[in-house]
């Protein structure tokens, strides 16, 4: 039994890292219907590397979006940290929420994912559970 190294599980999670953030890339610029080669031009890899990381290219988009919602929410909240009038916290609240320009990757990807959800259970439930907590996000308001 080979025994990872702390150093090797940082690595592996850089790896993984540097992968989901690729995905994302490419899901915003080509849609949900992304191909592995697409991916692979993001993350500077060959198509094989990826596979040896991700068998399932699905997984690694599904785990994508996942991590970019989670990064949006987190962002969102640490931005009230320290905010205690009622209405600044709203209006960072809100504006937190919004595109940050044109060319804004979360916010093309979330897009995204809303149109796919529709026809893909597994987005759907992904952004129903955004969703509830930034409501619940909202309620502490």
């Amino acid at each position: 039994m080979t025994k990872v190294t702390g150093r090797e599980s940082r690595q592996k999670s850089a790896k993984r890292t540097d992968l989901l953030e690729a995905a994302q890339r490419a899901m915003a610029e080509h849609g949900t219907a992304v191909r592995l080669n697409q991916v692979a031009e993001h993350a500077g890899m060959t198509s094989g590397a990826i596979l040896y990381h991700y068998p399932d290219l699905q997984d690694l988009l599904v785990d994508a979006n996942r991590a970019g919602m989670e990064r949006f929410y987190t962002e969102r909240v640490a931005a009230l940290e320290g905010i205690n009038d009622p209405a600044e916290r709203l209006t960072v609240t809100i504006t937190s929420g919004l595109p940050v320009g044109q060319d804004d990757e979360e916010v093309r990807l979330l897009c995204a994912l809303g149109g796919e959800a529709a026809r893909n259970t597994i987005y759907a439930v992904l952004l129903t559970a955004l969703f509830d907590r930034q409501v619940a996000m909202y309620q502490t308001l």
